[in-house]
């Protein structure tokens, strides 16, 4: 047996009604999800990206300090939000030391480093030293932001450096 299907022709998808009555829920929906997106999620973004960017930035100057032969230093203001990268005059025991690149600044809304309300609270070993042979020093640095999250970037002596 074979049956058809016929199209009756009074059904021509969705009214207007429909359509705005729908727009609407979504509207209350998005109203009730963005200021949560903002007071909650946005200030852990930019902790998270501000702690790579400190990452990154001792990551590249241990590899900058092994290929050039030179010690490389990263130095923190705390309270401040800002950091450097400094490259030594020897491979070990630097008695004078030049700025490598701009001084990071998370504060600096301008700035390519800016992350709003992150802060450098402590570091238990300020300036972080990498020295050729892959040698660093050992230390934690402690980041927060204004809704009193926190991250810490640690390293070890042989050359590891994470989040946590």
């Amino acid at each position: 047996m074979i049956y058809s299907i016929r199209y009756r022709g009074d059904n021509k998808g969705f009214t207007m009604i429909e359509l705005v009555v729908i727009l609407a829920i979504l509207s209350v929906m998005a109203l009730i999800a963005i200021p949560d997106y903002i007071n909650t999620i946005l200030p852990r973004h930019r902790l998270n990206g501000a702690a790579r960017d400190i990452m990154t930035d001792m990551r590249h100057a241990r590899m900058r300090s092994a290929s050039v032969n030179r010690e490389y230093r990263v130095s923190f203001t705390v309270g401040s939000e800002t950091y450097q990268i400094e490259k030594g005059n020897l491979s070990s025991g630097s008695s004078a030391w030049t700025l490598e690149g701009p001084i990071r600044n998370f504060a600096n809304a301008s700035g390519k480093y800016y992350h709003y309300g992150v802060d450098i609270s402590s570091i238990s070993s300020n300036p972080v030293l990498f020295k050729p042979t892959g040698w660093m020093t050992s230390t934690t640095i402690q980041l927060a932001n204004e809704k009193g999250q926190s991250l810490q970037i640690s390293s070890s002596n042989a050359g590891r450096i994470m989040i946590q």
